[in-house]
């Protein structure tokens, strides 16, 4: 139901609060919530989870980015109401159950591919799928993947280099199977009109298209030439007529000087 009241002057709309159960990370919150909550709100506000950061809010930069029924999603444009009874799963939920790091947290770690940090919980979250499902990583779809994603400290290598070591070792220990290529949309979001975490790539084989003089619009009219404004009328400075008066004054002071001598 909605309420407008008015308080101060100014009119506000208020909205019932709805009840949601959202599983985040094994653990169920139950909340009422106002129905346009944002999932990362949800997230960072009432499960108290602040390890999904918000960034530009628009779905562009990914550091939102958490998996919602095991796929990537940009939780700044998912409301709460539409996790509702669905499991969702942020950067905390990455970790064993004793606190051992997850083989793609550790390979960041061990090839540097964080420095402030801020964007890694998208970056995790996004990558992660990808490596549950790999058989054999491909950079170029790996590129494609985390291209969704902005990081403005590693310049990307590092990143592309510890995926690639943390499917190294997963493979190793069997959490992987060998041999099948990875289809990038594998990791984005399946049907239910979700955010997928990438956004298309532009080519750089394909420069810009930049117009050139044949096709820039016709200059338009010539601006209109004011006429120049009229020397206001003179007048003498006011400091001027002070230092004048004041020389007076010493001349006169002076003259009476000499007459008493």
């Amino acid at each position: 139901m909605l309420a407008l009241v008015e308080t101060h002057g100014y009119r506000r709309a208020f909205v019932d609060p709805v009840a949601v159960s959202i599983e985040i990370n094994g653990a169920v919150f139950e909340r009422k919530i106002e129905p346009r909550l944002l999932l990362s709100d949800f997230i960072r506000h009432e499960a108290r989870l602040t390890g999904t950061h918000v960034g530009c809010e628009h779905g562009v930069c990914g550091a939102c980015t958490v998996q919602l029924e095991g796929a990537a999603v940009r939780s700044c444009l998912l409301l709460a109401v539409q996790a509702h009874r669905r499991r969702v799963r942020t950067v905390e939920g990455l970790a064993g159950p004793n606190g051992e790091l997850h083989p793609l947290q550790q390979a960041f770690h061990e090839t540097h591919a964080l420095q402030c940090g801020f964007c890694t919980p998208g970056f995790l979250m996004a990558i992660e799928p990808m490596l549950a499902r790999a058989g054999e990583v491909d950079d170029a779809a790996l590129r494609q993947l985390i291209g969704g994603n902005l990081c403005r400290c590693t310049g990307y290598d590092s990143i592309v280099a510890a995926v690639r070591l943390a499917h190294g070792r997963m493979v190793q220990t069997g959490a992987l199977p060998a041999g099948e290529r990875v289809d990038p949309g594998a990791a984005l979001s399946p049907d239910g009109g979700l955010a997928p975490p990438s956004m298309p790539v532009p080519s750089r084989s394909e420069p810009a298209h930049v117009p050139g003089p044949d096709h820039l619009p016709e200059p338009g009219p010539d601006p209109v030439h004011l006429p120049e404004p009229e020397p206001a009328p003179h007048r003498r400075p006011r400091r001027r007529l002070a230092t004048a008066a004041l020389l007076a004054l010493a001349a006169g002071a002076a003259a009476v000087g000499l007459r008493r001598r």
